[in-house]
């Protein structure tokens, strides 16, 4: 039996390159909280607790990110872990770089980016559409809208060039293990649409004083299952003095329904 194999190791420089920049950085965030608490009338009830919180205002992570030029090319990587300060324990068992873990090419025709990341709406590491427009403490963790995709595995993302202010974002995510944890013997792989998948588009827009995005993501689960749908656009004007936004969302779930947010 004869097998052939043909790999296309576009990242191939990139695992093998020794940064010459290497950066070490993080976020710590914990603290001690009071909280009193006291009910009257025909059940009274008092609470009283002191505790440490972690996270507070963000969460608790270290990340180290590098980067080398081979030619024409910027190769590098990116990988961020979070943790609970107070015990150190790992925010997400079983994975050491939960935030995330990437390496890219980049050159003058943009960017390549592949491992885990999150999507385009994501609040987590490469947030391209709501890195722009995050109103307040609350919002900054979910943009203007109220939802938004997840991390995702598996994960490649093309970023073009800027060209006069104007950038483009694709990206794709499959689980490959789908159906090999159901099917060991299957050959398909990280195109196999029976696993859970992610699209994702997006022009962006930041020139001028004139800010805007308009994105579009889906996610599926294994075999075309609980699809979403999220359609984001939103702009904002500088006036120097004061910053004008305005955010529209539509999310759709299938056997769910539709929800529109305006900001």
């Amino acid at each position: 039996m004869k097998k052939s194999l043909l790999v296309l190791a576009l990242f191939g420089a990139a695992g093998m390159a020794q940064a010459s920049s290497v950066t070490f950085y993080g976020h710590l965030d914990a603290g001690l909280q009071y909280d009193y608490s006291k009910t009257t009338g025909s059940q009274p009830h008092k609470v009283k607790s002191f505790t440490m919180q972690n996270g507070i205002e963000t969460a608790n992570f270290i990340g180290f990110k590098g980067v080398e030029q081979i030619g024409d090319l910027q190769v590098g990587f990116q990988l961020e872990n979070s943790f609970e300060l107070s015990s150190g324990n790992m925010t997400e068992p079983g994975k050491l770089f939960d935030r995330e873990s990437r390496v890219f090419v980049e050159g003058n025709f943009g960017s390549v980016h592949v491992g885990r990341f999150g999507g385009l709406s994501s609040d987590e590491s490469m947030d391209v559409v709501f890195g722009h427009y995050a109103l307040g403490s609350g919002a900054a963790e979910r943009g203007f809208a109220g939802e938004h995709v997840d991390i995702q595995d598996l994960a490649v993302q093309y970023q073009s060039p800027v060209i006069e202010g104007a950038q483009f974002f694709a990206m794709y995510a499959n689980n490959q293990n789908d159906r090999l944890n159901a099917n060991p013997s299957s050959t398909k792989g990280y195109f196999d649409q029976k696993n859970s998948h992610y699209y994702g588009v997006a022009v962006d827009y930041n020139a001028n004083n004139i800010g805007a995005v308009i994105a579009y993501e889906q996610t599926k689960d294994a075999n075309k299952q609980g699809q979403k749908d999220y359609f984001n656009i939103a702009g904002s004007y500088d006036f120097e003095v004061v910053n004008a936004f305005a955010g529209y969302q539509r999310f759709k779930s299938k056997g769910v329904g539709k929800q529109d947010t305006f900001t």
